[in-house]
């Protein structure tokens, strides 16, 4: 009876130890200890990783003996080439037999393994396929320190090496060419790094004023480098432009080729003067209280959000001749405002580039100096008839003999100026019902794909104000007229336009001051 109650008690026991197993998940629960005897992969063996970084998955292994998986036995990791590292050298395997660690991949190219050994079971090795890091440094190859005529292409493009921090060269890297100094022109300013981690600028043309240059390469993660130039000679009216705020690289472009075009245009020589900058408004720009030395034109130009407080309605921005000189009335200091959220996610870059050279056109007097200033005689009175009470006409005598010359009616005395909209766009722009596709109408309206014309009738305005200019820098033009797009009575407020299907708000001011002797003096109206 004893050794058939021994047997059936031994039955049950076994049993029960089956069921408990059945429980844990069948061969995956420890089994009773042992020597191990299997050391098996229990994740990839075959990884593909950046040199530098973790390894996208973690090494595991599992240690089995004859009786199954193994707990608490020692697996041993060891970075065998490639020089990277582990979390751990050893690792006890938890309850189902798996060991982990996390590998750091070295800077090696190419194929880096890692053996796994417990006891003196079979080793396992686990390899990656390396390729280059993160860009953590970007080295000048070429371009730098040019010297070369103002408006010429440079002969040496700036080239780049983008490396990780081991050194290595990154292919596919993303390099953005910014200009950072100068009114430069660069095509080609996004490109990919070779399989030798090189990167080209498409060209780089001076812009038209003597000085320093600068173009800025930035990788993606933003490691970044500076390359250098000067130009010579060069035009005798330069714009410099005070940027407030750093500016997204698209509009700091468009406003830098603004710059440059209309550094073309106007051929005026005006005396060097040092200005005594107030700390007042121009334009919603706070200005700094600086003193600056000035030859032709500074202008403060933020590129930043604008918060509407009108619904439906979108603050495009603001221009202003805020500092005019006593000896002519022309523009000394200017500030231009420009909306860059509208302007970045409603417009195409080459609609981008046409309303920040509008803006400029503003800001050196176009439209904004047309009623002239008490204070000073020599600035003179061009604009005839203003609206609303009257047809308003532009009456400067090489603007009619251009208007004449484009299509203008046969014995036309004056340039017609727009009369539909409110304040920001009437008196101030030429007529969209006679310009049409003309940039200093107060719409874009040009087909998709083109610009408004800078034409030769825009460039004869600004002579007549008082600029010496280059007519050989107007686009060819014929007028052709469209009919306005924005009736006022549609507007959520006097003074709105509407560009594609949004309602936006242009804002031209006046004059503030007139520098004498380099110091600013409010100009008081009567």
């Amino acid at each position: 009876m004893r050794s058939l109650a021994r047997r059936s008690l031994l039955a049950l026991a076994a049993l029960s130890s089956g069921l408990s197993v059945g429980c844990s998940g069948g061969d995956k629960a420890a089994g009773p200890p042992g020597p191990p005897t299997q050391l098996l992969a229990a994740s990839s063996t075959s990884l593909i990783g950046r040199a530098g970084l973790i390894a996208p998955e973690s090494l595991s292994v599992e240690v089995r003996n004859a009786s199954g998986v193994l707990s608490n036995a020692t697996v041993t990791f060891a970075v065998m080439t490639g020089g990277g590292s582990l979390s751990a050298a050893s690792v006890v395997t938890n309850a189902v037999g798996v060991a982990k660690v996390r590998w750091t991949l070295g800077g090696a190219l190419g194929a880096q393994t890692v053996r796994a050994t417990v006891d003196a079971v079979t080793p396992l090795t686990f390899t990656a396929a390396v390729t280059a890091g993160p860009t953590t440094s970007l080295t000048r190859v070429a371009g730098n320190g040019q010297v070369a005529a103002a408006n010429t292409l440079l002969l040496v493009s700036p080239r780049i090496l983008a490396a990780d921090t081991f050194g290595n060269p990154v292919p596919g890297e993303t390099i953005t060419f910014v200009s950072t100094g100068g009114a430069n022109d660069l095509t080609g300013v996004t490109q990919l790094t070779d399989i030798n981690g090189l990167a080209t600028l498409g060209s780089w043309t001076l812009g038209p004023c003597a000085g320093a240059a600068q173009v800025t390469a930035t990788a993606s993660t933003a490691a970044l480098v500076a390359f250098s130039a000067t130009a010579t000679g060069g035009a005798t009216y330069c714009i410099e432009l005070l940027f407030t705020s750093t500016p997204d690289p698209v509009l700091r472009a468009a406003a830098e080729r603004a710059a440059a075009k209309w550094s073309r245009v106007l051929t005026s020589s005006f005396p060097t003067e040092t200005v005594a900058i107030g700390s007042g408004l121009c334009a919603g720009i706070v200005l700094p209280g600086e003193t600056r030395s000035i030859k032709a034109l500074v202008i403060y130009v933020q590129l930043a959000p604008i918060a509407s407080s009108t619904p439906s309605l979108v603050t495009l921005g603001s221009a202003n001749a805020c500092y005019i000189r006593d000896s002519n009335g022309l523009t000394q200091v200017g500030g231009m405002r420009l909306n860059s959220d509208f302007l970045l996610n409603n417009l195409s870059v080459m609609q981008m580039e046409e309303v920040v050279l509008h803006e400029m056109g503003h800001v050196l007097g176009f439209g904004i100096l047309w009623r002239g200033v008490t204070a000073i005689p020599a600035l003179p009175i061009v604009l005839a008839n203003p609206a609303p009470a009257g047809i308003p006409t532009f009456t400067g005598a090489n603007a009619v003999a251009s208007y004449l010359s484009v299509g203008g009616a046969v014995g036309s005395v004056g340039v017609p100026v727009e009369a539909c909209g409110g304040a920001g766009t009437i008196n101030s722009h030429w007529s969209e019902t006679f310009f049409g596709d003309e940039l200093m109408t107060g719409y874009i309206s040009a087909p998709p794909g083109q610009q408004n014309k800078f034409s030769q009738v825009t460039i004869a305005a600004m002579k007549d104000i008082g600029y010496s200019v280059d007519m050989s820098q107007a686009a060819a033009y014929t007028l052709s007229g469209k009919a306005c797009p924005a009736p006022l009575e549609f507007a959520p407020q006097p003074g709105a336009i509407k560009i594609g299907s949004t309602w936006v708000l242009e804002e031209l001011g006046s004059p503030t001051h007139v520098v004498r002797n380099g110091r600013p003096e409010p100009i008081v109206r009567r």
